[in-house]
């Protein structure tokens, strides 16, 4: 998702490069009236479908000095074998959100870790899902080692 507008409008947003600049500012402020509209109606999310089950594992992250948003990644890696990364996400530097799709019924290794912060990892265990996606939530904090704002280097 771009800045929480729909994915049909952010579509269009990369043809604008080659408009006039009255073509420009007239899609502007359609896309600020749409943007607009879908948020007093309460959509600030599009609703996603798989083909088949599976755990949206969602949530956001914290200095636990500070109680402030932290942006880290947020590494998903097999029980088995830490060193083995399925997926990742970097949680949102102004909101500390963040988003990772899950196999149901399995055991995870969560590694957070970015520049500044001590890297921390936590064993969780998704539910069995049956037919649906199930939404599964988990907050975390994070002890940084500095006091600098050091948002933007994330460990690669």
């Amino acid at each position: 998702m771009k800045n929480n507008i729909p994915a049909t409008l952010s579509v269009a947003l990369p043809q604008l490069q080659s408009k006039s600049l009255s073509t420009k500012i007239t899609l502007a402020a359609a896309f600020m009236v749409a943007g607009l509209f879908f948020t007093f109606a309460g959509v600030s999310q599009a609703e996603v479908k798989f083909s088949k089950p599976v755990v949206l594992l969602r949530g956001t992250v914290h200095s636990e000095q500070t109680g402030r948003v932290h942006s880290v990644k947020v590494s998903i890696r097999s029980a088995e074998n830490r060193d083995q990364e399925i997926t990742s996400s970097v949680s949102n530097s102004v909101s500390g959100n963040y988003l990772v799709v899950l196999a149901p019924n399995t055991k995870y290794v969560v590694r957070l870790e970015s520049r500044g912060v001590v890297t921390k990892e936590e064993m969780i265990q998704t539910p069995p899902v049956d037919e649906n996606t199930i939404r599964m939530n988990k907050d975390f904090t994070v002890k940084t080692t500095s006091s600098k704002k050091d948002l933007g280097n994330l460990t690669k």
